[in-house]
């Protein structure tokens, strides 16, 4: 694996656990609002994909290691 996706990987997972933390959407959208002003380049992708991986699991009120094609419709 190159170190950009492995690093990419870390940094999605870190967001993850951070946004883990919070159960309603509004918080989870305040989180990233306001670290996606400070963020760029890998940092600010691992962010999108965290928080959208939050959102959809909590749409459908369970946590995955990896969010199921058919549940992304939802959110």
């Amino acid at each position: 694996m190159p170190t950009n996706l492995c690093s990419m990987i870390a940094l999605r997972y870190y967001y993850l656990r951070i946004l883990r933390r919070h159960s309603s959407l509004n918080a989870v959208e305040e989180i990233y609002e306001l670290r996606s002003q400070k963020l760029t380049g890998i940092e600010l992708e691992a962010l999108i994909s965290a928080s959208d991986h939050r959102r959809a699991e909590l749409v459908h009120h369970c946590r995955w290691l990896k969010v199921p094609a058919s549940a992304w419709r939802n959110v």
